[in-house]
């Protein structure tokens, strides 16, 4: 007796959706100069997570740049517990 052929696997397409980006990134894509940037990060506008000596832009900041306002302190203190 043949053995019964196998049904082709199926593929999956996972789509993924990035989280932060580098200082050099972040400004390529907005067009902020790099000074400008780091003046918004050390006033709290932008968020930004520590993955061991490199600091990256979480994406989410991105739309506050679009939008011109930065975070709150409320807004940036949740979203500080939530990444932790």
């Amino acid at each position: 007796m043949l053995p019964k052929p196998r049904r082709p696997r199926e593929k999956r397409i996972v789509e993924l959706t990035r989280v932060t980006y580098t200082i050099a990134e972040f400004c390529e894509m907005t067009g902020i100069g790099r000074a400008t940037l780091l003046r918004s990060i050390d006033d709290g506008s932008l968020l930004t997570v520590r993955v061991g000596t490199r600091r990256l832009i979480l994406a989410r900041s991105l739309a506050t740049t679009r939008d011109g306002h930065g975070f709150s302190r409320e807004q940036k203190t949740t979203e500080r517990n939530e990444i932790e």
